[in-house]
């Protein structure tokens, strides 16, 4: 099933635009059954030696032509993410798509790189410790960077020969559909990878539970995280990498407006690159109360300074949220915020923003209460 999606499924993924609300269009949603069926394709193909038989520079150039393929549809792969995501035009084409296909490259390098060792032991014997595939591998993915992660996830796991089947998120499946695609042109054999869009709560869930899957890597949310490792624990333990969110500040000392212009541009970056929906935004900053009252107007100054809008606008640093529940939280939390006493020193609506989508301003506020969603 490499390049395409699983079609033998019972619903369909509506993919909505965040910037105008608008159906862009509909995927097929993978079932358990489609789990069942497209891991017992990727095991059958492991086995066969297919590609986890090919030596590692045989899977090196594979997986360089799929670069150069990535590389000749980078445009098209900019817009996709744009188009699902929100995310603006300018992100994705000179951050997101360039370090997807730099990471591909770098693990086709590495296939050849990373390998056992000779272990030390007496002149009557010889150790060896030996690196293998596991054989089925899953990934599950984000909707904050859907091509990027995507490409974080594929390289290591064909450059080492495991047969691969990954789910995108709901809301953005398109550049991962069409990476599938580029992988079969590259000459990836037929079940190899496989793009498993669904619900998470199905097809997430499958892929977790399958016994056929032998290692798990997911990116998201905490809760979901946890239940990914339960399902996991509960049926055959399968080796399962986490990664997920997390709110720690960043620390300004006294002396931190000594290094200029430069610190105030690296925090709106890290607070406000992709709308802040990232899990290392530095969103949350502690300040020496010294330096307190003039980084807030600075900081102020320059989130007003960040301009919203269509995010196919090269223009545009800041398009919108998600989708309205995300929006709906932001304000919730803002609100929150601001009934227990915190300052609001630029956003929390209004900001003349466009009619149409989930936008929402970039939001400064001092003195959250402890406990206040705005932190967490």
């Amino acid at each position: 099933m490499s390049g395409r999606a699983i079609t033998d499924v019972e619903g369909t993924l509506d993919v909505v635009s965040p910037a105008t609300g608008e159906l862009i269009t509909t995927v097929p949603a993978a079932s358990e059954q489609d789990v069942v069926l497209a891991a017992e394709r990727a095991h059958k193909v492991f086995d066969s030696g297919a590609w986890a038989g090919r030596s590692p520079r045989e899977r090196a150039a594979v997986l360089l032509r799929l670069a150069d393929l990535m590389e000749r549809d980078a445009e098209l792969l900019a817009r996709l993410d744009c188009e699902d995501a929100g995310k603006p035009i300018t992100e994705c084409r000179t951050g997101d798509v360039p370090a997807a296909i730099e990471s591909i490259r770098w693990f086709a390098e590495a296939a050849d790189k990373v390998f056992g060792r000779v272990a030390p032991t007496g002149h009557d014997s010889l150790g060896l410790v030996s690196r293998e595939p596991v054989g089925v591998a899953a990934a599950i993915l984000p909707w904050n960077y859907p091509l990027a992660m995507a490409a974080w996830k594929v390289g290591p796991a064909l450059a080492a020969g495991n047969s691969l089947l990954l789910k995108p998120a709901e809301a953005t499946p398109r550049s991962t559909l069409h990476l599938a695609g580029l992988a079969a042109e590259a000459g990836l054999p037929d079940g190899v990878l496989t793009v498993l869009p669904g619900h998470g709560t199905v097809t997430g869930t499958a892929l977790a539970r399958n016994p056929l899957v032998r290692a798990l890597s997911f990116t998201g949310s905490t809760a979901t995280g946890r239940r990914v490792l339960a399902d996991a624990a509960e049926t055959n333990f399968k080796r399962v990498s986490l990664e997920m969110g997390g709110k720690s500040p960043q620390l300004l000392m006294a002396d931190a407006l000594e290094y200029g212009d430069e610190l105030i541009a690296d925090m709106i970056e890290a607070a406000f690159l992709t709308m802040g929906q990232n899990c290392t935004a530095g969103s949350r900053v502690l300040v020496h109360h010294r330096i307190a009252e003039e980084v807030l107007d600075r900081f102020a100054a320059a989130a007003k300074g960040l301009v919203i809008g269509d995010p196919a606008d090269p223009r545009t640093q800041m398009g919108p949220l998600i989708d309205r529940a995300a929006f709906d939280r932001v304000v919730a939390a803002v609100e929150a915020a601001r009934s227990a006493g915190a300052h609001i020193h630029t956003g929390g609506l209004p900001h003349g923003l466009p009619a149409r989508g989930a936008y929402y301003p970039p939001t400064v506020i001092s003195r959250a209460p402890a406990g206040s969603d705005v932190l967490t």
